[in-house]
């Protein structure tokens, strides 16, 4: 009885580790076609998988994860949904790039997104270092090692501002801290001052964007001091003339607008001389917009010169709270129109305003840049 049931045992023991061996030997056929990116022949006689609920989940918990980010649908640039399957596996995968303020924590993003995903029982599966992409996170999320959302995270601008400093030129401690300012901002300089060549050469030098402040005609006959002013009535040759000998004292000119302006502005004729020279010299205007009766832009845009216009003076009062007010309504109507420029001085409150805000406006996704960018 005893020899009976030990050639039993002996039997069972030969069948289980048949059995062990012939898995043992799929698991590797399978292992070696799994790398050739074949389906598994074990898998075959598995039941498919749905994985339809869980991606569902995932979703979800991504737009908890972007409501709780402050992310609504304006920020989403791309977004699409598809089935998807392999071998046995079927699921939901969501694609989506999303706008977020330029200068963005992206680990607070990621921090944010991680939490909500593992509540639905998901996980990140890949995510791009900043120091790898520094405007894109790429968030790769799923189930266990299926894929099932892909989330691009853009730092894009709300809007660009232009910030054009006028009347620069004079030197000394303002022009210092003008030159130290750590953003985008072009200087307007004043032609046949003692420094204005060596200022442009410094600031062009430095990365500053250098245009030529060129005096125009007021309505006041007292504004209409100092030398190179180009008065309505002149002739062609003389206009030309002025333009010349103002844009050798000012190097490295990639522009003008207009300093004092409100008579010639309004002037067609002596406009069109002016611009038609600064297309020969391929230089893009700015009409500082002195007098609502300007009509320099509109000619410079008929004309087919880059050109733009004075959206806001930031400081027509010295007081720093009325600049910061501007400078806020400049954001205001950059973030209406994506884009604007605004016109201050080479004053102490200004640029002492100017280096507060300008930075905070940066991580509130404002863009600043050269005057240049903005023209059209």
């Amino acid at each position: 009885m005893t020899k009976i049931k030990t050639r039993h045992f002996f039997r069972k023991a030969q069948i289980f580790l048949l059995i062990i061996l012939v898995l043992c030997i799929l698991f590797l056929f399978d292992y070696q076609r799994t790398r050739q990116g074949k389906l598994p022949y074990l898998r075959r006689w598995l039941p498919p998988y749905d994985y339809t609920f869980q991606s569902h989940q995932i979703d979800v918990a991504i737009e908890a994860g972007l409501i709780n980010l402050g992310l609504t649908s304006e920020n989403i640039i791309k977004s699409y949904r598809e089935e998807k399957e392999s071998g046995k596996k079927k699921w939901i995968f969501v694609y989506k790039e999303i706008k977020i303020p330029l200068k963005a924590d992206f680990s607070r993003y990621a921090a944010v997104m991680e939490k909500e995903i593992k509540k639905a029982g998901g996980r990140i599966i890949l995510k791009s270092a900043p120091e790898e992409d520094e405007k894109n996170l790429k968030l790769v999320l799923g189930i266990k090692d299926i894929p099932t959302a892909t989330l691009i995270f853009k730092a894009l601008p709300q809007a660009k501002i232009a910030i054009i400093i006028d009347d620069v030129g004079y030197g000394g401690a303002l022009t210092e801290k003008l030159l130290s300012l750590p953003f985008p901002v072009t200087l307007a300089i004043l032609p046949h001052l003692n420094r204005s060549g060596d200022i442009a050469r410094r600031a062009h030098y430095l990365g500053y964007e250098v245009i030529l402040h060129l005096p125009m005609e007021s309505i006041k006959p007292a504004e209409n001091r100092g030398e190179g002013i180009i008065y309505v009535g002149m002739s062609k040759k003389d206009i030309v003339g002025l333009i010349e000998k103002s844009l050798a004292s000012v190097p490295y000119a990639s522009g003008v607008n207009n300093h004092m302006g409100s008579r010639l502005c309004q002037n067609p004729e002596a406009m069109e001389i002016i611009l038609s020279q600064l297309k020969k010299h391929n230089l893009y205007f700015i009409d500082s917009l002195v007098i609502a009766g300007s009509r320099a832009y509109r000619i410079a845009q008929k004309m087919g010169i880059p050109s733009g216009y004075r959206r806001t003076f930031l400081d027509n009062r010295s007081d720093p709270d009325y600049i910061r007010a501007q400078l806020r309504e400049l954001e205001e109507k950059a973030i209406a129109e994506k884009e604007a420029i605004g016109i201050g001085h080479c004053r102490r409150n200004t640029l002492d305003v100017l280096a507060e805000s300008v930075p905070e406006m940066e991580k509130e996704g404002i863009q600043f840049v050269f005057a240049s960018e903005l023209v059209k």
